[in-house]
């Protein structure tokens, strides 16, 4: 099943690179029967008030707990599902970059900060970010995302996107995508384009 973006205000000079809609889809297939206590049956689209598809990611979280993503954790298969089952959280918060985009790179400490105001892994906000392209636009991959997350002191989860699965959610030409979700149903709430860190905030703050 394939889906086309439905394309993202534009948040301006925070957002890295030229405005485009995407035509080709990506949005991976659901393989599995709806089972609502292990993810919920939709109506999925890629907009504010569809729910997201269960997507499958390579995600690496702190699982040795020493504060920092790096080429100690193991990446694992990790669907959206995961966060959904977790009940700890109210608000998974996505956020896509690239390595050849500024701002994305401006904005790391600001999210480091934000997790942790949050209250880090024990708090009720997960954060996930997925480092799409490295520098020079080649699919980002695990070596990447470990110097990424090493440079950045990333304390939060990390991903990969071999598949493309998360493509029809952002514009790839235009770097960092933010997206809120609300984890009671999986219903994307809020999603922007370069959005400043304080708008992140609001929307995360009107879940929770």
């Amino acid at each position: 099943m394939r889906r086309t973006l439905i394309p993202f205000l534009l948040g301006g000079l925070a957002a890295c690179g030229t405005s485009s809609t995407k035509s080709d889809g990506g949005a991976a297939d659901l393989t599995t029967a709806c089972d609502p206590a292990n993810y919920p049956c939709g109506p999925f689209g890629t907009g504010a008030g569809s729910v997201i598809d269960n997507v499958q990611l390579m995600v690496k979280s702190d699982a040795n707990k020493d504060g920092i993503i790096d080429a100690k954790d193991v990446a694992k298969s990790t669907r959206l599902a995961d966060y959904f089952k977790n009940k700890q959280y109210t608000v998974l918060f996505i956020d896509t970059a690239a390595g050849w985009c500024g701002p994305c790179k401006a904005e790391q400490p600001g999210l480091v900060k934000m997790f942790a105001d949050y209250g880090g892994r024990a708090g009720k906000v997960a954060f996930l970010e997925a480092v799409i392209e490295k520098s020079d636009r080649s699919l980002s991959d695990e070596p990447y995302v470990d110097n990424w997350a090493t440079l950045y002191k990333i304390p939060f989860d990390m991903a990969y996107d071999p598949d493309g699965v998360l493509e029809p959610y952002y514009n790839k030409s235009s770097f960092p995508t933010q997206i809120v979700i609300s984890t009671k149903d999986m219903k994307i709430v809020w999603q922007m384009n370069g959005a400043q860190l304080s708008d992140v905030k609001a929307a995360i703050d009107k879940v929770m």
